[in-house]
């Protein structure tokens, strides 16, 4: 019998095989990302969500104790977070990593810290439910540079807040790095000499320049201010974004203005790759609202 006619004579069983072995497989298939989930949640493995995030609040107290690749099959953080003014406990505390293209929401475990009811003991919070860990399954994310971020939800409340750590990722290995400043496309003010400030920091190195220190309006509390550096030449103009460090020592310092000043930290790490080679006078530009304000501060950075 010649092979055509086999088929021909078999066409019904062949058809009936292969629908039962693509079922099959389909099956299989549907089953086992389940499966694998369940699994990995025995592990430890942090699980993806499906949550819509807000606008970023800067209102996160936080700390990270311990960040790792180690291993490089996964990133492991740990450390403790609580909204300003608000107890930690009821609340659901999830790990961010945010690119230009993607944001992943990973859940992570409620640790007990009974430490930080006594080193916060002055706020008068239920702090014991603060502390957390995740390891995030390095598989689950596409390559590129990620920033860590922190969002806290419980109820009707809800916080957001991006930290200076960064995460690379690259096949299948994961890398620690900062985060990096970028170039912002911002029309400038002229300048108006209305800004309190002070420059802790201002290093240059081979591949960027380290800028951190406090800054805000006179007269306007630093809450819901976005502070920027600028770097001007007699040719060029650049705008870098800064990164929020909280200073509860300005407020301090400045408590005869009444102001609330704990936002007013800032630091910027600006890739000096980004800019043309040359002399610039250093400038801070602080938005709140419709509010904004310009003012170069002296110094000269060259490189």
């Amino acid at each position: 019998m010649s092979t055509g006619s086999w088929f021909r004579t078999h066409r019904k069983q062949i058809i009936t095989h292969t629908a039962i072995i693509v079922g099959f497989v389909l099956l299989t298939i549907l089953v086992a990302e389940p499966l694998f989930d369940r699994l990995e949640k025995i592990s430890g493995e942090a699980q993806l969500q499906r949550l819509q995030l807000p606008a970023e609040t800067n209102n996160i107290r936080y700390e990270i104790d311990f960040i790792s690749t180690e291993g490089h099959t996964g990133v492991e953080i740990r450390g403790w977070s609580f909204i300003e003014g608000q107890d930690s406990k009821n609340r659901g505390l999830y790990i961010i990593l945010k690119s230009a293209q993607r944001i992943y929401v990973f859940d992570s475990q409620i640790m007990p810290r009974p430490d930080l009811a006594q080193h916060f003991q002055d706020l008068g919070l239920n702090l014991y439910h603060s502390g957390f860990m995740t390891l995030i399954p390095v598989r689950k994310i596409s390559n590129g540079e990620y920033t860590v971020g922190i969002y806290i939800k419980g109820g009707d409340i809800e916080a957001l807040q991006y930290t200076d750590n960064a995460i690379v990722k690259a096949g299948n290995i994961a890398r620690l790095t900062v985060r990096m400043s970028e170039r912002q496309e911002i029309p400038l003010p002229p300048e108006s000499g209305e800004i309190r400030f002070g420059v802790d920091k201002c290093e240059v190195t081979k591949e960027e320049i380290e800028i951190a220190g406090w800054a805000f309006i006179e007269g306007q509390s630093a809450e819901d201010s976005k502070i920027y550096l600028v770097l001007k030449s007699e040719t060029a103009i650049y705008v870098f974004d800064a990164f929020l460090q909280k200073r509860p020592d300005v407020t301090a310092a400045f408590a005869d203005s009444g102001l609330n000043l704990d936002d007013s930290g800032f630091i910027a790490r600006i890739p000096l790759d980004t800019v043309e080679v040359g002399a610039y006078e250093l400038g801070i530009y602080i938005k709140k609202k419709d509010i904004e304000a310009l003012q170069y501060i002296g110094s000269i950075i060259e490189f």
